[in-house]
């Protein structure tokens, strides 16, 4: 439990749901668009939380969710077999990561681009579904000072365990 300005945030509960149901059924955006326990859910990926006021009265749920933002960047392609080059890359390159990401525990992954047919094309070989519903915030990661990445070469004196 966090606390802060006389609010406290928690993982939600099991009798939590009963409160997200009254909620949803008061609120056309969210009835019957999936179930209460949408918002009890966690996993790896997944945290069901409910913020509560200082008469610990709850106020709102969260669901936060971790997701992957995919940037991509092509060369110049002059020739059909240029784009033949990149799409074979690309289908490699996100066969590979697609079940990687899950196994860190990203439940999703967002994918933006201005070109219909790139879209179209992750659309249906990738089964991403288009939206306008979102909306993107990014947010500074802090990064310990001795943080090493597990892709960074070892250092002098440094060794695998």
């Amino acid at each position: 439990m966090w606390k802060f300005d006389g609010y406290s945030l928690r993982l939600t509960q099991p009798q939590d749901e009963e409160t997200a149901r009254r909620w949803m059924a008061e609120d056309r955006e969210h009835d019957g668009r999936f179930p209460p326990s949408f918002w009890l859910e966690r996993n790896p990926s997944t945290d069901g939380m409910i913020l509560e006021d200082e008469d610990g009265q709850p106020v709102l749920f969260l669901r936060i969710e971790r997701i992957a933002r995919v940037h991509v960047q092509f060369p110049p392609m002059q020739s059909a077999h240029d784009r033949a080059r990149v799409m074979k890359a690309v289908d490699a390159g996100f066969q590979w990561l697609i079940p990687r990401l899950g196994v860190l525990g990203f439940c999703g992954m967002v994918f933006a681009s201005r070109v219909d047919k790139l879209k179209n094309y992750f659309i249906s070989r990738y089964g991403f579904r288009d939206t306008s519903e979102w909306l993107y915030k990014p947010i500074p990661v802090y990064t310990p000072p001795n943080y090493k990445h597990m892709g960074a070469p070892l250092g002098e004196g440094e060794k695998v365990n």
